[in-house]
């Protein structure tokens, strides 16, 4: 780089301000600081430097797509890049959510990892339990911190007649409910994506299918298509701010299902090796 090496030293402001200063009129693109400063935390373990003044990439990045609400597929800067307007808002936008970063993070509020949603909004926003102490547990920590949580009993259902009539029931859905698959995916979409139907306010909804395997059993393509359906309509809810959530019970350890909105259905972290589940 012209002009000489960035220093070590500092911190991310004072480095990405380094940066800024070389590179001069030919600007820098965040994906770009992006790259640096993953070089940055080599350079600094090199030289032995406090690690604790790493910058934290993980970090950072899973806080992100909880504030934004869904997982951007090609990296942070990409997405801050995404969303601005120019090269050098897009490192302003970053700077500025670098501070609200750490500003939570100093308040006890910035750890993705301890949040109970944490590796349950990406992918597939559908996540597979086995154990019932664990579902419940994780539908409890939704609620305790903000969550509308509708826990639904999939095991008493045997016909496709059953699900819509409990799924309606638990969502509030209108009348006019046709109780298909076509009319399920319109009004979850309705309670899903737009505050003016969610009556109890608050923007995240987390769905919890308990004993699915039953159902999965009986009707094997509607409680497919249900999981597909509540994928699809939660990343149309992310796209506004909102969450959808779907948990899956399952007595069967080993049940799998087919991918539901473009991306496969997973188990949750902590049953994720099979040897969790036995």
């Amino acid at each position: 780089m012209a002009g000489g090496q960035i220093r070590v030293g500092g911190g991310v402001e004072e480095f990405v301000a380094d940066i800024r200063q070389r590179r001069g009129p030919e600007g820098v693109s965040l994906r770009d600081v992006e790259a640096m400063l993953l070089g940055y935390n080599r350079a600094r373990a090199a030289l032995s430097v406090d690690a604790e003044a790493n910058w934290p990439d993980e970090e950072f990045a899973q806080w992100l797509w909880n504030h934004y609400g869904q997982r951007g597929s090609h990296g942070w800067a990409a997405e801050i890049e995404r969303r601005a307007t120019t090269v050098d808002a897009a490192i302003d936008e970053f700077l500025r959510l670098l501070a609200r970063f750490r500003s939570e993070c100093a308040a006890g509020r910035g750890d993705a990892a301890d949040r109970p949603d944490y590796g349950l909004w990406g992918g597939s926003f559908v996540t597979l339990f086995w154990r019932r102490d664990l579902f419940g547990e994780v539908l409890a920590d939704l609620a305790a911190t903000g969550y509308r949580v509708l826990r639904v009993e999939a095991g008493f259902w045997h016909t496709a007649k059953d699900m819509h009539r409990d799924i309606a029931a638990a969502l509030a859905f209108p009348g006019y409910y046709g109780r298909n698959l076509d009319a399920l995916n319109e009004c979850l979409g309705d309670v899903a994506c737009h505050a003016s139907h969610d009556r109890h306010g608050g923007g995240r909804l987390a769905i919890g299918l308990a004993d699915y395997d039953h159902f999965a059993a009986e009707c094997p393509y509607e409680a497919h298509a249900l999981l597909d359906i509540i994928s699809c309509q939660a990343r149309n809810a992310a796209t506004s701010g909102r969450r959808l959530l779907g948990l899956v019970h399952s007595n069967d350890p080993h049940i799998a299902f087919g991918p539901v909105g473009a991306a496969p259905v997973r188990w949750n972290d902590r049953e994720w090796f099979s040897a969790d589940r036995s």
